[in-house]
């Protein structure tokens, strides 16, 4: 009779065990969906960074090839001399920041 209840029992929650897989199923979706998202962002943040990085390194080397110190290109662009270490060493500093910087060296930077 053990085994007899036991099959009733597992017969009566079937319906209750389908609803939970349902419901499982949807969350590892969403999850998944968002996990997407995020990674997708951080490959775009990824990409951002190295840029500006690439960005950052050629302004230096253009400072050294017209033969200024940082500064002088810092009077040069109207900021301060931290600003332009700053961006040489690859830390955060604003795009109007670093138009300045690239404006008083003679380049543009474009944005695509």
């Amino acid at each position: 009779m053990t085994n007899l209840t036991a099959a009733a029992s597992v017969l009566r929650n079937e319906p209750q065990e389908k609803s939970n897989l349902s419901s499982i199923t949807e969350v590892i979706a969403t999850k998944s969906q968002e996990f997407q998202e995020q990674k997708a962002q951080m490959e775009k943040e990824n990409k951002l960074r190295q840029n500006m990085a690439s960005i950052m390194a050629a302004l230096k080397a253009e400072r050294k090839s017209q033969g200024l110190k940082q500064n002088q290109l810092a009077k040069l662009a109207g900021v301060s001399p931290a600003v332009v270490s700053a961006a040489e060493c690859r830390l955060c500093v604003s795009l109007d920041r670093l138009l300045k910087i690239a404006g008083a060296l003679g380049k543009q930077i474009s944005i695509n």
